[in-house]
């Protein structure tokens, strides 16, 4: 197999269970916190709507599974590991964001370009 036969192998995947995980929850006081994540990830827009934009190679998770099954694992079981790695990913990059002033990521606005630091530094 090819590497970029795992990428379209993993991608769906990993972007499924990291939906799981940050998923909101019932209470509508969070809806704010996570539609920002969420346009973080590239998954809405910046009023919350559906939307796709780039989000990423996704590279650390697709190594995390290649890792995992090229040693004889169960990729799939891994996925937690995967998304939970492209999370803390984002949230560098969230940071790494602020303390370069970078308004753009993407192709699109920052976090804190749109909702100011301190909205990016609680979602980061």
């Amino acid at each position: 197999m090819q590497l970029q036969d795992y990428f379209t192998k993993y991608l769906p995947a990993i972007d499924a269970e990291m939906r799981r995980v940050v998923s909101p929850p019932t209470d509508a006081a969070l809806n704010f916190f996570y539609g920002m994540l969420h346009y973080h990830l590239g998954w809405v827009d910046t009023e919350f709507r559906p939307a796709h934009s780039d989000s990423g190679k996704r590279l650390r998770p697709v190594l995390t599974l290649l890792c995992c099954e090229a040693s004889g694992g169960d990729w799939e079981c891994a996925l937690p590991a995967a998304a939970a790695i492209e999370l803390l990913h984002n949230f560098s990059l969230i940071h790494d964001d602020i303390e370069d002033g970078d308004t753009t990521r993407r192709g699109r606005a920052t976090l804190w370009a749109i909702w100011g630091r301190a909205q990016a530094i609680n979602e980061g």
